[in-house]
């Protein structure tokens, strides 16, 4: 029973690895098609952060259910991707709001 239990919770840490790749470049093409955007504050931006750090937060977790290297490789990407997307929107939001 623990060993199915031990599985079955592998294979959701592959899948939520897999998918948070998948909202990691979602985040990053939604930022590149809305970055011409006039309105900063309250806009797509908020948005687009947050769904972000969700993402990097489920990465983590994804993290835990690695089995070979290109699970890693998609895990690591995706932990960097949107650590630094969230860093650059949340510094871009922060000098916009002060500049508006």
């Amino acid at each position: 029973m623990d060993n199915q239990q031990e599985v079955l919770k592998d294979r959701r840490c592959a899948e939520m690895n897999r998918w948070s790749c998948y909202s990691s470049i979602i985040c990053l093409l939604l930022y590149v098609v809305f970055r011409k955007a006039d309105y900063a504050i309250l806009g797509w931006q908020p948005i687009v952060l947050c769904i972000t750090v969700i993402t990097f937060f489920v990465g983590l977790i994804g993290l835990s259910g690695v089995k070979d290297w290109k699970g890693m490789l998609r895990s690591i990407t995706t932990i960097l991707l949107t650590a630094g997307l969230s860093l650059f929107l949340a510094i871009h939001l922060v000098i916009g709001y002060f500049l508006a």
